[in-house]
């Protein structure tokens, strides 16, 4: 799932979503990565592992968003990266038109 919208379940009820460090969705790499380390996140028990890494880490990544060069960040934050949240690079308030070729 993660490949398709950045987004599990989880993560769409948190409003959060996984980006590159570009920006765009993972790749499928990049989704194998972060969730193949999950589980040396896990050692030696329960997140221990996981949570020195994202205590010590400048942007509070975890292992396996390190190794696959990725981001978890509110959806918020990534609509105005885009600029909107349809992704047109178009912010909402300007308007995108009506199709017609002429800009609202």
């Amino acid at each position: 799932m993660e490949t398709h919208s950045g987004q599990t379940l989880g993560k769409k009820a948190l409003g959060l979503v996984v980006v590159t460090e570009e920006g765009g969705a993972p790749d499928v790499a990049a989704a194998a990565i972060r969730n193949l380390l999950r589980f040396v996140d896990w050692l030696p028990a329960f997140y221990l592992l996981g949570a020195i890494v994202v205590a010590i880490s400048d942007r509070d990544q975890r292992l396996g968003d390190l190794a696959a060069d990725t981001l978890v960040v509110r959806v918020a934050d990534t609509e105005e990266r885009v600029g909107g949240p349809d992704g047109d690079g178009i912010p909402d308030e300007l308007g995108a038109g009506d199709g017609d070729g002429e800009v609202a």
